[in-house]
């Protein structure tokens, strides 16, 4: 109970009439009035016997017990500093005993960001949840529920002061404590996004800033700088974009460094993105032609090498096998084959700051060079059984050549003077082929004679050689061949003195003749024993002649 307030009892502005007592007389009422009729003391009268006397004293009593209550057990129970109160009053008056004072505000977080959540509790002075109560923050009021709580999302940056209030008693309006609530801006991540995973010189990349939460662009500025590749340090001035796009087309390889920004606003605070694009060269393949495309061995085709990207010449390295060789500026060289080959010639360049070179490749078909082989045959007159000497020689140079001489089947490798020697032992028409193997460079075209064996039989017979001569002394002898064959025939006769052939005869006979024939050679210079004779094709003859002083 608050002082000054008064309580009006029903009836209380009425005066009580005097209710007279037996054998006594009315007095006068005192001056000023009284708030009960006069007392009456007569004979027999007592005052504890009097229901007024008695209605006065138990007034009395409860009036003072309720002052001494109000006084001394009211701040306890109110939770109040103040004086006593009068709780029979404030039963009457419906006041609960609360104050201006009496409102407690905790928050359960002083510092925190901006959009994140904040929860009051508002109590009364004995800890119970204040109802009715509003928390007023940042200029605007919320209404805390039953249990005294309210969650607040802060919408702005800065030193915020919470109060809690709650209506009091007659019209009155109970506070609380000051709270203070620390409102942080909230940290956005910048980032800065290329259009390529992989950026390669002479090619436009799109930078986009956007914020790292969400992904979407925001407006601000884009910083670039290039270092270019093998260097520490950045070259040329910066390039700024103001915006939320920025294209920049680096023209060598290397690194692009990428600072985005923007100023802070609307309780955000935005951190730089910091970042490198690598930058490589661009990939140029090289287109090689040659020409011509077709070629025999020895000779040469020219290999020009071009960008395919721009058609120029390009300075190159051609490898063909274990070779190499350089091209000028103009990106041509002479390529010479000496064997025959599907040859590949790949081209490489050395790489610029800007673009890596892709080899390119060509190919080239190598022939063998062709080359006739010529064929004789001696002697051209034989019979069958006879036998002939084959020689093989290349058309173009008339050398002999390593080869194959083949008559009905029969082959013989000739010597390297080209030579062979082969029986041909049916009649008739005799083709001899030769042949040689592929070189390398050269393929041979093979060459054939053909010729004719009579079925004839011409045999020797010695009729006169001397027994001795002496030392360089001309000498001769006489064979005589018989045909003694079917067949007409012609046959080559070698007359031989030691290893020479000194002479050849040709003798054709028909069958059954015979013919004699003399052959002349001179002696060795040195005593000797010297070996003549006179071979055919059916047979030889022999004669041991002594050569001596």
């Amino acid at each position: 109970m608050r002082s000054g307030d008064t309580i009006v009892e029903p009836g209380a502005d009425r005066r009580a009439a005097p209710r007279p007592v037996p054998g006594s007389s009315p007095t006068s009422e005192p001056a000023g009035g009284g708030l009960l009729g006069p007392v009456r003391a007569g004979p027999g009268y007592s005052p504890w016997k009097d229901p007024t006397v008695l209605l006065l004293l138990v007034i009395s009593l409860v009036a003072a017990a309720l002052f001494v209550g109000g006084a001394t057990f009211g701040p306890a129970l109110s939770g109040g500093g103040g004086g006593g109160v009068f709780p029979v009053i404030d039963i009457l008056t419906g006041d609960d005993g609360g104050d201006g004072t009496s409102l407690s505000l905790e928050a359960n977080r002083s510092e925190l960001q901006i959009g994140e959540p904040v929860a009051f509790t508002v109590t009364d002075g004995n800890d119970t949840p204040a109802r009715n109560a509003s928390v007023s923050i940042g200029g605007a009021t919320y209404a805390a529920d039953e249990s005294g709580r309210v969650v607040v999302l802060i919408d702005r940056a800065g030193q915020l002061s919470a109060t809690a209030t709650a209506p009091g008693a007659n019209d009155s309006t109970r506070e609380s404590n000051e709270v203070a609530i620390s409102v942080a801006p909230r940290p956005v991540q910048l980032a800065v996004r290329a259009n390529r995973s992989v950026a390669t010189a002479g090619e436009p990349i799109a930078l986009t800033l956007v914020r790292d939460d969400i992904g979407t662009a925001v407006r601000g500025s884009i910083a670039t700088r290039f270092v270019a590749e093998g260097d520490h340090l950045p070259a040329g001035g910066i390039q700024r974009h103001n915006g939320s796009q920025s294209v920049v087309v680096p023209d060598r390889a290397g690194r692009l460094i990428v600072v985005g920004t923007r100023e802070d606003s609307g309780g955000e605070t935005y951190h730089a993105h910091v970042g490198t694009v690598a930058v490589e060269r661009r990939t140029v393949g090289l287109d090689v032609s040659v020409a011509p495309s077709e070629i025999v061995a020895g000779e040469s085709v020219t290999a020009t090498v071009r960008r395919a990207d721009t058609d120029q010449p390009v300075a190159a390295t051609l490898t063909v096998g274990s070779r190499t060789i350089e091209t000028g500026v103009d990106g041509r060289a002479a390529v010479p084959f000496d064997a025959a080959d599907t040859a590949t010639i790949r081209a490489t360049a050395a790489q610029t700051p800007a673009v890596s070179f892709a080899p390119g490749e060509a190919r080239v078909t190598v022939e063998r060079r062709e080359v006739p082989l010529a064929l004789s045959v001696a002697p051209a007159a034989i019979t069958d059984g006879g036998r002939v000497t084959a020689t093989v020689t290349r058309t173009d140079t008339g050398e002999p050549i390593e080869g194959t001489v083949t008559v009905a089947g029969q082959s013989v490798q000739t010597g390297s003077n080209g030579t062979a020697t082969v029986e041909v032992a049916s009649p008739g028409q005799v083709e001899i082929v030769a042949s040689a193997p592929d070189t390398p460079t050269e393929t041979f075209t093979s060459a054939a004679e053909t010729i004719t064996v009579p079925n004839a039989t011409i045999d020797l017979d010695l009729l006169d050689a001397p027994a001795s001569v002496a030392p360089g002394e001309s000498f001769s002898i006489e064979v005589r061949a018989t045909n003694r064959g079917p067949e007409a025939g012609t046959d080559t006769l070698r007359f031989q003195a030691g290893a020479e052939t000194v002479a050849d005869r040709t003798v054709s006979l028909a069958p059954g003749n015979r013919t004699v024939l003399s052959f002349e050679t001179t002696a060795p210079d040195a005593p000797d024993e010297l070996v003549v004779g006179v071979r055919g094709s059916d047979g030889s003859i022999e004669a041991t002649i002594d050569v001596e002083e």
